[in-house]
């Protein structure tokens, strides 16, 4: 029993890892240039977490799920010292990748076991789910805060000088006020994928 339970510690650990080295070089190709540096401020962060619990527990939890990163890899441009792009890991984004590494752990011989097709729902609600929870900063675009990846996608489109036919503006401006529910709709969906392949992959086991 311990010596199973070490075994899944350890294949979660490794997948934990392996989807965080995937999604920054994901975002290394994307954004075009290597990361220069990384801040886990998960340390300074617990003291000012500490001190708003005090006051409000309910906000101080929103805050530290979504608001407060813990980990921050970044560019960071050599000459003036200014951020270039940062991908920002808050507990909430840390508390999926733990979640999808222990639930590929638990259920690896049963994904080994599968065909292509369920490892590729498998593979796309891992991908999905991942998504709805990353947040990118792009300094030369953007604002001065971190966004889902998709609104800062569609907000470099709408900074970078139109060369096409797209009206990204006007493709902005009717997106953003449902950005919040696409991001919610965007996690729920790589859920319902994962789902969907383990309800498969159940039946292929009868």
């Amino acid at each position: 029993m311990q010596n199973s339970f070490l075994r899944l510690s350890v294949l979660a650990g490794g997948v934990f890892l392996a989807l965080l080295t995937l999604a920054i070089i994901l975002f290394v190709v994307l954004l075009g240039g290597l990361p220069s540096g990384a801040q886990l401020q998960a340390g300074s962060n617990l003291a000012l977490l500490q001190v708003l619990w005090e006051d409000n527990p309910w906000e101080t939890v929103k805050l530290a799920l979504s608001e407060v990163p813990l980990l921050v890899i970044e560019e960071v441009h050599q000459e003036t010292g200014l951020q270039v792009w940062g991908m920002f890991y808050y507990a909430g984004t840390a508390l999926v990748y733990l979640l999808v590494s222990a639930f590929t752990a638990w259920h690896w011989r049963a994904l080994l076991d599968s065909p292509v097709t369920q490892r590729i729902l498998f593979m796309a609600g891992v991908v999905t789910l991942l998504i709805g929870v990353s947040y990118l900063r792009l300094a030369a675009c953007c604002t001065s805060n971190p966004s889902w990846v998709l609104d800062t996608f569609l907000l470099a489109k709408v900074y970078t000088p139109n060369v096409g036919t797209v009206n990204w503006v006007q493709i902005y401006e009717r997106i953003e006020p449902w950005m919040t529910i696409l991001q919610t709709a965007t996690v729920v969906g790589g859920m319902a994928m994962l789902y969907r392949w383990r309800l498969s992959a159940k039946s292929s086991l009868k």
